[in-house]
C-alpha cells in the first residue's frame, strides 16, 4: 500500500477547505465550513504526517505533534462559527 506523504494531505486538505468554503456559499450554510475544518483533523488524526524537512525531529514527537494539530483543528471546527 502506498504511503500518504505530507504534501499530499496538504493537497487534500486544501481540496477538503475549498469544496466546504463552495458548498457554504452554494447552500448558504456556514455548516458546511465547519464540516470541513473536521474531516480535515479527523484526516491528521487518523494518518499522522509531519513534513519531512527537519531530521531532526524524532517520528514520534512528529507523529504526536501532526495529532495534537489534529484535535485543535476539530475543536475548531467545532466551536468557531462560521456565520453566512
Amino acid at each position: 500500500m502506498k504511503t500518504v506523504t505530507f504534501r499530499t494531505q496538504l493537497i487534500a486538505a486544501f481540496a477538503i477547505m475549498v469544496i466546504g468554503h463552495f458548498a457554504a456559499h452554494l447552500l448558504q450554510n456556514g455548516v458546511c465550513i465547519n464540516g470541513a475544518y473536521v474531516i480535515i483533523g479527523l484526516l491528521f488524526l487518523v494518518n499522522p504526517v509531519y513534513p519531512d524537512i527537519n531530521h531532526m525531529v524524532e517520528p514520534k514527537k512528529g507523529r504526536l505533534g501532526a495529532r495534537i494539530a489534529g484535535i485543535i483543528i476539530v475543536i475548531l471546527g467545532l466551536v468557531i462559527k462560521n456565520v453566512m
